[in-house]
């Protein structure tokens, strides 16, 4: 393939070609946009720069970020596109479009806006802000972590608690349950026994009323 490369591209034989030329060649087709049709930048970076979160270390995923930004924008010829000044504007921008998650991209565009307006062309300070936002977040994760866990704790802990007194109750319960066994419950009323006598004005009410006077026959 170098050979005929050669002799088509640059016209001269593989053996005589300097390594000059094949290092200018080779930038030219990097550069070069892709079968010379230029893509959708927005969209084709949108669908194609990926977050590795797979590696816990903030910065390592950044930089993984970053290499998948220039991978794609080599291997569709858009080199160029991101050169000078303007290309480093738009390079930036790019970049803070394709920050994952959704909070943390917010986070780094108000930042660019507002409190740190180089990064709006450097791509370097626009690394070093994502570092610092995406180590800010994973410390604010880990306190909220810590947080529901511990609130976690604290729920568990009560509900202990009040199983505990639900069960003394029904304890209770129980008892007052066995105590009734074979007995009437008390009403507050005396209830009569047999070998119990009646009493006199009890037993005078039984025997009806006294017979008239011999007198008053």
């Amino acid at each position: 393939m170098l050979d005929t490369s050669c002799e088509l591209k640059l016209g001269v034989a593989a053996a005589d070609v300097a390594e000059g030329m094949l290092t200018a060649e080779i930038g030219q087709i990097v550069s070069s946009i892709k079968n010379g049709i230029l893509p959708d930048i927005k969209s084709l970076f949108m669908k194609k720069v990926k977050s590795n979160f797979s590696d816990s270390d903030d910065e390592a995923r950044v930089v993984n970020y970053f290499n998948c930004f220039k991978k794609i924008m080599r291997e569709n010829g858009l080199v160029d596109c991101f050169d000078g000044t303007d290309g480093s504007k738009e390079k930036c921008k790019r970049l803070i479009a394709c920050i994952q998650p959704e909070a943390l991209k917010a986070e780094v565009k108000q930042s660019v806006r507002f409190t740190h307006k180089p990064a709006a062309a450097d791509p370097r300070l626009v690394f070093a802000l994502i570092v610092k936002k995406a180590k800010e977040h994973e410390r604010q994760f880990q306190r909220l972590k810590k947080s529901n866990a511990n609130r976690g704790d604290d729920s568990k802990r009560t509900k202990g608690g009040t199983g505990k007194t639900a069960v003394g109750r029904n304890h209770v319960g129980t008892d007052k349950k066995r105590n009734y066994e074979g007995k009437p419950p008390h009403t507050g009323v005396r209830q009569l026994r047999a070998t119990d006598k009646p009493s006199q004005s009890s037993a005078s009410s039984a025997r009806g009323p006294p017979s008239p006077s011999p007198k008053c026959k």
